[in-house]
Order: C-alpha cells, then structure tokens, then sequence
C-alpha cells in the first residue's frame, strides 16, 4: 500500500505538530486517506519567535514568544499564547513607585535597627524593660557577660558548690554572636555586673529606637526617590 507524506496541525491552534503518514485508499487509486487535522501542503519554516499556522485553509506565519518573561503595562507577565506581544510590553521591571520605595527603605530602616538591637529594638517601646536586655546587648556586652559567667563558675567550682545547688534570681540568657540565646547566666554572676550590662543594654535600645523612629518619619516626610535613597541608619540626625 503506498502512503505520502502530509503535515499535521495543532486542532486548536492550528500550530504545525509535525509530519504523519498518510495511506492510500483501498477504493480509489491515487487517492490518500488524509487524518484529521493535517494536509497536503508542506508548511513554511519559521525564524525565531515564529510558529508556522493552519488559519482558513493555508499556513501562515505569526509571532512565537510564548515562554519569554518580562512586564506588560508593568505587571509581571509569561507570555503563553501564540502572537504578538502585548501592549505596554517591556523586558525591564517599572520604576518602583515613591510608596514602594518608602516602603523598601522603612523596612531597610528596621533590618538595620534589628541588627543593631540583636533580637528587636524595633518593639522596645511596648515590652516590659528588662526584656531590653536581650535587644541591645553589643558584641562587648556579650563577651563581657561570658567573661564573668566563666569566672563565676571556676569560682563555684573551686569551692565545691554544685551547680544545682548555687541559687541566685539572675538567670537570664544572652545572644551568642549568631544571634541564637544560648546560655544562662551562671548563678554565681555578681548582680551588679548583670545590673550594670542591663542599664547599658535599656539605654543602647532606646537610642536605636529613637534613631529608627526619626528616619522612618524621614523616609515618610521625603517627597521624591532621590530623597528616600540618601537616607540610611548612618545618616547623621541633625539633618533630618
């Protein structure tokens, strides 16, 4: 049985698939059984971002750019559908609006006042003040604090005290350099160098507060994007 060559389309975009066989018929010499979907007609060879097309009766060529990823009218948008692009198309992202960039550089603001504060400087206004102790500390506070927590437990150990039986009310925890509580106070700390480190530790996250509700207030107040991109936590606070 002789078979021919014809070429096959897509039954709902009418996009060439590829090419199939099709068979002569039995009843009638020279004439072949076409499938569904497919014709006689070689289709022509597409560029890049081009599909050849099966549109009323002939193939035709359009615009391919399904998969390319950009911004139509500045919304992020993945092309999937055969044609043309669509309007207000742009492969970069839109200027951030003046909101977007306040908003960016606020929560710049607080990152910075996070990472100066250790654990939330950010929320010291409305937690109860010894917890400032763990939101100030500076790598020589903790460092300080380990200093006399190792003392304290030699001390402790020479004397023969078990652990389990010094009893003291200071037990809080300090941020390792990682920013992760990892270990209590021995008992044995003297009250004053805990009173001492928490005095400096209230004051320290007072102050990132104050500085983080002065430039946020600054990024509010500025009125264009070169305004909002020359504030950052070192900005001086005279000149806001």
């Amino acid at each position: 049985m002789k078979t021919k060559t014809v070429y096959s389309y897509d039954p709902a975009t009418g996009e060439y698939i590829g090419e199939t066989i099709a068979h002569e018929s039995p009843l009638e010499k020279g004439v072949y059984l076409i499938p569904a979907y497919a014709t006689e007609t070689a289709p022509a060879e597409p560029s890049e971002h081009e599909a050849t097309v099966w549109i009323d009766g002939k193939w035709t060529i359009v615009e391919d750019w399904r998969g390319c990823e950009g911004y139509a009218n500045g919304e992020p948008t993945v092309i999937e559908t055969l044609g043309p692009l669509p309007e207000g198309w742009s492969e970069t992202p839109p200027e951030p609006s003046l909101d977007e960039l306040q908003a960016a550089k606020i929560a710049e603001i607080r990152a910075a006042a996070l990472d100066k504060g250790r654990a939330g400087a950010s929320i010291i206004g409305s937690v109860a003040p010894y917890l400032a102790y763990k939101m100030a500390l500076t790598p020589d506070d903790v460092a300080y604090l380990k200093l006399a927590n190792d003392i304290a437990k030699a001390e402790a150990d020479m004397l023969g005290i078990p652990h389990a039986e010094v009893t003291a009310e200071i037990k809080e925890k300090w941020l390792d350099e990682d920013g992760v509580e990892r270990t209590q106070l021995h008992p044995s700390v003297p009250r004053q160098v805990h009173d001492a480190v928490l005095m400096q530790a209230i004051l320290q996250a007072k102050e990132i507060t104050r500085r983080q509700e002065i430039l946020i207030q600054a990024v509010l107040d500025a009125g264009t994007p070169e305004a909002v991109a020359a504030i950052n936590w070192n900005t001086p606070l005279e000149v806001m």
